[in-house]
């Protein structure tokens, strides 16, 4: 070890080679009297710089030297401060480099330890300062030791395992100007118990670097990139806190970005759950990328603020994932004044919610586009919320409720204050048992446009999952859209406190029940209304159950069709009932046959027009002009037997005359699909009935002989193969 000091523009140098030493034990070095001087420490092969108790190197004032200054460390060297030692390095022009390579370290530790870096005032680059950490070394600061810089431009790099420990109260900061980190090559930023980086201008992690953080509140002031295997690792009580308007936290564009990843969970000795916290800022999560929360963890809002969390990418095999198992999405708190929390996929980004609790967001925007998926499985339950923004599943995109999760959005004002929008070919699967997306409350409002589809499914519901009821519910379905009930699914609506559910079908669009249930039961005192126009249809199969059956014995829903409406109902396991039906001349009620016959519309509006209450809306009694089609093809009627089925019952008077016709007479309201040609029909009323007397004809004798010489030749095989 060799110390030098001499000239006015130098000031002292330290060196260190084999296992040599320097201590600075309670000692000051002072500021060289020169404004011109120049650092070139050098220390290797396992010696060490130790400063202890209280020893300071201040060099606090400018520094001038053009040519810049270097400390370096290698081959397994050491620089220790502690028990509240300082160090101030001040360069105005020419730069500071501080590296560590080789298995060498700079550890701090103790209150009041502290190393500052200071460099010129101005903009970016004005003067740079260089912490250069490579080749296994590590910078370890504990027990609320300090290192930070202020002024000019800092930039930390850590490359080729290389790691930045930061535990029990140490921080690294910065102050005013620019400070920017990056890892790369396998090295590992890791903070633990209260540890803190703060002031960031950007924090940058490639090729398989990992941020591990646990049991300390971590903020994410700074924008965060990821390439590469990147990883974020918050566990044993940690939380991950995103703030000042934060972008790209997660993520970069492009094929090469990769196996990202920001990894969520457990918790701390003491219960403390791990946390995502977005205070304000977007968590944009996209190529390659991939957020896991898990064990508990929670994701938690401020209430105040603006905050996203956005999912994309551009292809299926390397897009961003968000996955959450268990715990909480909540909340600071409630009320009209709140800002907004938005969740945004796109591309092909996939967001699942497995088991976790979404409590009520004011103010929640949810947007899908371009072939994303949002998925809540296994009993996720998401609150409904009095301000909900905006919902909407467009572009391609899939939002799957199932194993017994349920979907809540209500708004307590007027219609179309909150919006359920599925379009542009989007798709809501709602699947088994206890899934359902439920409205219980407010005045919700769904929209089916584009092409959208909404599946509800396998026991699920959409409505409410009770006999009670909503204010009003409002549904829009049209441009060829669907909502589909099937295999046990059902809608329920129900309506309370005089309003009025309002179901509007049009443009191609469709409601489809297949052995599912629509049930439009309940109204307490107002008229509930379906409305079909515009070449759309209502279309009843396997089993499937329309229910109108009122809690008021003259309140009940009212079918409305016209413009080419059609209703189609398939088979005879149907069970379709309606409040009224009022179908236009422009329409078509189709009945297909299976081999038992078909099913009876049913209409349960009052007997007489002097049995509505007052105030009754006239439109229960029924008008019906449309043509009746019934195709028999597929019926099983034995020759010459005669089958009777009712087409449309109803609990009033209602003209049928239009109808009263026979394969000899005729309507030209009404078509039949025979089973055999020489089949004969006629329709006629009973009471209120309209029904249709079916016979089958007695074989031609040609087709009798036929039959014979089939049998002939089948006994003819028989005995051939007997023989």
């Amino acid at each position: 070890m060799r110390l030098y000091a001499s000239y006015v523009n130098s000031c002292p140098k330290f060196l260190g080679s084999g296992y040599g030493s320097i201590t600075l034990d309670a000692t000051t070095v002072e500021q060289p009297s020169t404004n011109w001087f120049s650092l070139a420490w050098d220390f290797k092969d396992n010696s060490t710089f130790n400063m202890t108790n209280g020893a300071s190197i201040d060099y606090s004032k400018l520094n001038l030297d053009r040519g810049g200054s270097t400390m370096s460390f290698s081959g397994s060297s050491e620089f220790n401060m502690d028990k509240a030692s300082t160090l101030f390095l001040y360069q105005y022009m020419g730069g500071l480099n501080l590296n560590f390579s080789e298995n060498s370290s700079l550890n701090l530790d103790g209150d009041g330890t502290s190393f500052m870096l200071q460099g010129s005032h101005g903009g970016l680059n004005s003067c740079v300062m260089n912490l250069n950490v490579s080749g296994d070394a590590s910078v370890n600061l504990s027990n609320s030791a300090v290192l930070s810089s202020q002024n000019g431009t800092l930039y930390a790099t850590l490359s080729d395992n290389a790691s930045l420990n930061i535990s029990s109260g140490a921080s690294l900061s910065k102050v005013n100007s620019y400070a920017y980190l990056e890892a790369s090559g396998n090295s590992s930023i890791n903070l633990s118990d209260d540890a803190s980086i703060s002031g960031f201008s950007g924090i940058s992690l490639s090729e398989n670097s990992s941020f591990n953080v646990s049991n300390v509140a971590f903020s994410a002031t700074a924008i965060m990139t990821l390439a590469d295997s990147a990883a974020i690792n918050i566990k044993d009580g940690a939380s991950y806190v995103i703030e000042n308007n934060t972008s790209s936290l997660i993520g970069l564009a492009g094929s090469e970005s990769e196996n990202i990843s920001l990894n969520i969970g457990g918790s701390s000795s003491e219960g403390v759950n791990s946390m995502l916290y977005l205070k304000s800022g977007t968590l944009d999560v996209t190529d390659g990328g991939s957020v896991n929360i898990t064990d508990s963890a929670n994701i938690y809002f401020e209430s105040d603020k603006t905050s996203t969390i956005s999912v994309g990418g551009e292809t299926p095999d390397n897009a961003g994932k968000f996955v959450m198992t268990g715990g909480t999405i909540s909340q600071k708190d409630g009320g009209a004044n709140n800002m907004a929390r938005t969740f945004d996929l796109s591309g092909y980004g996939t967001l699942t919610l497995d088991a976790v609790t979404v409590e009520d967001l004011w103010r929640y925007t949810l947007h899908t586009s371009g072939n994303s998926v949002l998925t809540l499985k296994n009993g996720t339950t998401w609150a409904s919320s009095s301000r909900v923004r905006d919902i909407q599943i467009g572009g391609n995109s899939t939002f799957n409720i199932e194993t017994g999760s349920v979907f809540n959005y209500n708004s307590y004002g007027g219609a179309g204050m909150d919006s359920f929008k599925i379009f542009e070919n989007g798709v809501v699967n709602v699947v088994g048992e206890g899934s359902g997306i439920k409205t219980n409350s407010g005045s919700p409002t769904l929209t089916l446009a584009g092409n959208g589809v909404m599946n509800i499914k396998d026991g699920a519901y959409l409505g409410n999952d009770f006999d009670g009821g909503v204010r009003q519910y409002y549904v829009s379905i049209s441009e060829n859209s669907a909502l589909n009930l099937s295999n046990g699914g059902i809608m329920r609506m129900s309506a309370w406190n005089g309003n009025t559910n309002i179901v509007n079908v049009s443009g191609s669009g469709s409601i489809n029940i297949d052995a599912g249930t629509l049930n439009a039961a309940s109204y307490v005192n107002k008229t509930g209304y379906f409305n079909f126009s515009g070449s759309s249809s209502l279309n009843v199969k396997n089993g499937g159950k329309i229910i109108s059956d009122s809690a008021s014995a003259t309140r009940h829903s009212a079918w409305i069709f016209s413009d080419n409406a059609s209703i189609v109902i398939e088979g005879s396991g149907n069970s379709v009932t309606m409040g009224s039906l009022n179908a236009s001349d422009t329409t078509k009620i189709s009945f297909v046959a299976d081999s038992e016959g078909i099913s009876t519309l049913q209409l349960l509006a009052p007997a007489a027009a002097d049995q509505v209450e007052s105030g009754s809306d006239a439109v229960y009694l029924s008008s019906i002009s449309s043509i009746i089609s019934i195709d028999f093809s597929n019926l099983y009627i034995e020759p010459e037997s005669i089958l009777e089925f009712f087409i449309i019952s109803s609990e009033h008077e209602w003209d049928m005359s239009k109808y009263i016709s026979s394969s000899e007479s005729g309507s030209e309201y009404v078509e039949i699909i025979k089973k055999n040609a020489a089949d004969t029909w006629y329709i006629d009323q009973f009471g209120n009935t309209l029904y249709i007397s079916y016979t089958a004809a007695v074989p031609e004798p040609a087709a009798v002989a036929a039959i014979f010489g089939a049998m002939g030749l089948l006994l003819a095989l028989l005995r051939r193969r007997s023989s």
